[in-house]
């Protein structure tokens, strides 16, 4: 059956008829029913995910080291299917033209405008470590994971129905610094920099081996030794809903009755 003859079937069906701030007064919106706002419960077509890049990138300052080159003979295909995820979610849209998205598990704020709407949101974990001893030796990094997710919807030919599509980027990343050389009251003689799978150099007799720090040596250009690397990846899935006429409450008894996933 086809997106537009479900559509169809299911618009029969009797149940088928039909930034900050607003994540904190939501929830008295909802319980006082202000006029100034429309709730609408949709069912959701998430599709199959596709990655539209992925890609990873090394920065440092070590002394004619090198990344190393893949030398993999095997190469793998993969051509899969995988069915549409089905679920139920509310959006809601003030008179301001601000909306929020409630699907997944998660709350996306936005806006719409003339039926396109754009939600988004940024989750995030960044911070800062140091390892400093009194013998000379210091060691940091700098860390950063976050998820960025852009949702994108507009109403459908059908009425009553929406489409759009569902990205997602995720970024990892880590900047190490590290002092070159250093004492042994330190009590360490190899770094904590750790060059595996990234960075290769090699010795005088031509034999590749992982880059290190040790004690002491120069093993880079410059103090403090540097490494930094950088994940992105970009995902995305097609977005499809039909407007049912369930309410809000309908999601937390009627459905929850027959065990039936909210999505919420």
């Amino acid at each position: 059956m086809t997106w537009t003859e479900t559509s169809k079937f299911l618009a029969n069906r009797p149940a088928f008829r039909g930034f900050t701030n607003m994540l904190t007064t939501l929830p008295l919106l909802l319980m006082t029913g202000c006029s100034s706002e429309q709730v609408e419960v949709y069912l959701f077509f998430l599709g199959q995910q596709e990655t539209l890049s992925d890609s990873t990138s090394v920065g440092h300052n070590f002394s004619g080291a090198y990344e190393p080159e893949d030398e993999d003979d095997w190469t793998r295909s993969d051509d899969s299917q995988v069915s549409s995820q089905a679920l139920f979610g509310e959006l809601v849209t003030l008179v301001d033209g601000t909306a929020l998205l409630q699907v997944a598990g998660q709350t996306y704020p936005g806006s719409g405008d003339q039926g396109v709407w754009t939600f988004g949101w940024e989750d995030f974990e960044r911070g800062q470590t140091a390892d400093t001893h009194t013998a000379g030796y210091t060691y940091t990094t700098e860390y950063e994971s976050s998820r960025v997710d852009t949702i994108s919807l507009s109403e459908g030919t059908e009425p009553g129905t929406l489409s759009g599509s569902w990205e997602t980027e995720t970024t990892v990343s880590l900047d190490e610094a590290e002092t070159d050389t250093w004492g042994l009251d330190v009590g360490i003689t190899t770094g904590q920099i750790d060059g595996t799978g990234l960075l290769v150099v090699e010795d005088q007799f031509g034999n590749v081996t992982t880059a290190a720090n040790t004690y002491q040596e120069t093993d880079c250009d410059g103090s403090p030794c540097l490494l930094s690397t950088k994940t992105s990846t970009e995902m995305s899935r097609t977005l499809q809903a039909i407007l049912t006429d369930y309410t809000p409450e309908d999601l937390e008894q009627d459905l929850d009755d027959f065990g039936q996933n909210e999505g919420l």
